[in-house]
């Protein structure tokens, strides 16, 4: 396990919303991450009701993009230029809950990236709490 804030110096990402607390696993294949902002009152994504749960298509975006800062120190992967990402797509996107801050549990975020390119890469994606999908689909990175 590894602590995520010093992976988000390489990406445009500063302060509180730096969501993910931890990398669980990687490898290029997929990478896994812990969260337990989404509990936070502060959490600068969260509104009068609480953290809706399209909140974790941030949490997913921020998964994929602390992969491609680790893959970018790899020779087996094909890599991007990791300050120049940004979402280009999103795609797929179901849910099970209405709010993340529901979830007990810390959040565990999953990402397999399913094709990449020179300037892109699409990842399939994942948001679960106590066992329980709350958010999967498919998110496109772009330099």
């Amino acid at each position: 396990m590894m602590e995520a804030q010093t992976l988000y110096q390489a990406l445009p990402y500063d302060g509180r919303i730096c969501l993910i607390e931890s990398v669980l696993r990687w490898d290029t294949n997929s990478i896994v991450c812990s969260a337990a902002s989404h509990l936070d009152e502060r959490n600068p994504l969260r509104e009068a009701g609480g953290l809706p749960v399209l909140a974790g298509l941030e949490y997913a975006a921020q998964a994929c993009a602390l992969h491609t800062v680790l893959c970018a120190g790899s020779t087996q992967a094909n890599h991007m230029n990791t300050s120049a990402l940004s979402v280009a797509t999103v795609r797929g996107i179901s849910w099970s809950v209405e709010r993340l801050d529901v979830a007990d549990d810390p959040l565990e975020i999953t990402a397999t990236p399913l094709l990449r390119q020179t300037d892109a890469v699409m990842y399939e994606c994942a948001v679960t709490a106590d066992g329980k999908e709350l958010l999967s689909g498919r998110i496109g990175l772009m330099k």
